[in-house]
């Protein structure tokens, strides 16, 4: 059995809701996100995906994420979906101030559509606005 890895670099992130974020900086490494206290956001990594490789059927195995959560910002939720199925739903996460460099194991259902990495993030209260940066997001695949 072979077991697959695919990546989307941090500057390939998506914002759901662009008209909350304050500013958004695309750099070399990273997309640099800050956004005023008291709103929240989901910010979206559509991960390349293997449905059959070489002819074998595909199945799920885990996701990762790299990030960094600066003072007044909290990452708190990673939903992870396949298609319009949510194949894992992590919550209350409390990730503050603080490097990310997550694995999250999600079922080993067979890979029906796209998969979806949605981090939920909420922008606190202080004197400085919330500020993140997301390196990347990845999933690992097995043949099933």
């Amino acid at each position: 059995m072979g077991e697959y890895e695919y990546w989307l670099h941090g500057t390939s992130m998506h914002v759901e809701y662009p008209d909350r974020v304050q500013h958004i900086r695309r750099a070399g490494y990273y997309t640099e996100v800050r956004q005023d206290p008291g709103t929240a956001n989901w910010f979206n990594f559509a991960i390349p995906t293997p449905t059959i490789h070489n002819g074998k059927k595909m199945k799920h195995s885990h996701v990762r994420l790299l990030a960094e959560v600066h003072e007044n910002a909290k990452l708190d939720k990673v939903h992870i979906w396949d298609g319009d199925r949510c194949v894992q739903e992590i919550d209350d996460l409390g990730l503050m101030d603080q490097h990310v460099d997550k694995t999250f194991e999600i079922p080993g259902q067979r890979v029906r559509n796209g998969l979806l990495i949605s981090v939920y993030v909420e922008f606190l209260e202080g004197e400085e606005p919330g500020e993140l940066h997301f390196m990347g997001a990845g999933a690992s695949f097995d043949e099933a």
